[in-house]
């Protein structure tokens, strides 16, 4: 049987049981780099967040071939020595493996993949995320990802619909480019579908005929619209709105009625097309909105993946262009993992250095209060609306305002929150830093915890 030609190298790296046992670490990161290697293997790599800092636990090189050859399977283990103090074994599982070279061309031709390619691929991911399963990788709460749907369908097949988190950044940036490409000649748009969801969609407001100009025309419009997901991306079940909780249906139907509204309003049928099919259709909507989930995920974006690849590619491959497949998993595994070991030991294992997170944190905390304004005291609260307390409801028990501060910031600080929790603890009225408490963000209410650090 005639199939798609691949070469496929996966491979754990020596914190994998370490951080794999650690029962609060439940968001990982997925992506994939390419231009990291003489054959043209794309680099995919699994990164886990242990308190609010990404390290790599494991590694996925894969390249589609031609149709030509025979497919040759073999299962093979390596047991390397790390160059860190203590032993360590970095296991390699070669799912298949095919002839590397050193005169291998450094850029391998462009071709489209057909579709059977595409879905052999996302196979390949997901037999790859089920070996990482089966060695211990089972607390996957949130999996963030960008709009690659091999990842996507790979994430499903194995951790489940609910894990899949697609990226904030790459959902905003899809969205600009998107709406300012050229109408389609088929929208596919279900508007019957689409009815069906919801009430207030018309028959008539559906792409026409005339399949000139852009989906949408205006910048500014398209800058509206990104706006207005960024907010939709950030309601929740569990923080108020004007003073009211509302269900997971009802803040997917208000976002989807305000999207469809302001379509409307400037008769941009192409983008309300889009918008539906690719972001308000239920499916989509629960991999990027907050509010299809009980727990909020800590992160947003697949920043922290990014990260990981700007280190790698400037620390240690500057002086190897496009090394050969076995010395990039050599540096991979003998060198990048030194720095690893250290980081880990250092700011997660002793504590011995605070994070960044932590010293922001402290810094949205101080500038809040009101903390380096002229005239202002700091052991005294920020002055607030009459009505905040009912417009906003403020929970210092589930660490939870509905104001528009608390739903921008980064950490789910606002000036209510933080006035209400040093009103209860009057003693962060005179010293409150990274060094002196120890700051706990978790995925459930309460969503920030405050705990004095105890010295033995």
């Amino acid at each position: 049987q005639s199939r798609p030609n691949y070469s496929a190298l996966g491979f754990i790296m020596p914190l994998f049981a370490s951080i794999t046992v650690l029962g609060d670490v439940e968001e990982f990161h997925v992506d994939s780099t390419y231009k990291t290697n003489r054959t043209g293997h794309e680099l995919f790599a699994v990164v886990a967040t242990v308190n609010g800092i990404g390290f790599p636990i494991a590694y996925f090189l894969l390249k589609m071939n031609p149709i030509n050859s025979s497919i040759t399977t073999s299962t093979t283990t390596s047991t390397t020595t790390s160059t860190s103090t203590t032993t360590t074994t970095a296991t390699a599982t070669a799912i298949t493996t095919t002839p590397t070279t050193a005169d291998a061309p450094s850029t391998p031709p462009a071709v489209n993949p057909t579709n059977e390619q595409l879905s052999t691929r996302s196979d390949l991911i997901a037999q790859f995320f089920t070996k990482l399963r089966e060695r211990g990788l089972r607390s996957v709460r949130f999996m963030f990802t960008d709009k690659d749907e091999g990842q996507i369908n790979a994430i499903v097949n194995v951790f489940g619909e609910e894990a899949v988190r697609l990226c904030l950044w790459h959902l905003m940036r899809a969205v600009k480019l998107q709406l300012a490409k050229n109408k389609l000649e088929d929208p596919q748009y279900d508007v019957e579908e689409a009815m069906q969801r919801f009430t207030f969609v018309e028959h008539w407001f559906q792409p026409t005929e005339n399949r000139e100009g852009r989906r949408c025309e205006r910048a500014d419009h398209r800058e509206i619209i990104v706006s207005m997901m960024r907010r939709h991306y950030d309601m929740h079940t569990n923080i108020p709105v004007g003073g009211v909780y509302l269900t997971a249906y009802d803040i997917h139907t208000h976002c989807a009625r305000e999207a469809y509204d302001f379509c409307k309003e400037h008769n941009l049928r192409d983008a309300w097309a889009y918008l539906y099919n690719r972001w308000y259709k239920e499916s989509w909507w629960k991999r990027w909105a907050r509010s299809s989930r009980v727990a909020i995920p800590i992160g947003k974006t697949t920043m922290m993946i990014e990260s990981q690849w700007r280190i790698l590619k400037r620390d240690f491959l500057v002086n190897s262009i496009r090394p050969r497949l076995d010395y990039l998993v050599w540096i991979i595994i003998q060198k990048q993992i030194v720095t690893i070991h250290h980081t880990f030991s250092l700011k997660i294992v002793n504590r011995t250095q605070k994070l960044d997170w932590e010293l922001e944190f402290v810094r949205e905390w101080h500038t809040k209060t009101g903390r380096g304004e002229p005239g202002s005291n700091s052991r005294c609260n920020r002055s607030e609306n009459d009505n905040a307390e009912k417009l906003y409801l403020p929970s210092i028990e589930n660490w939870t305002c509905g104001c528009p501060s608390y739903a921008k910031s980064r950490f789910m600080l606002c000036k209510h929150l933080i006035s209400r929790y040093r009103d209860s603890h009057p003693f962060l009225r005179v010293v409150f830093g990274a060094h002196d408490y120890f700051i706990c963000r978790q995925s459930t209410a309460p969503y920030v915890q405050i705990l004095p650090v105890c010295f033995v």
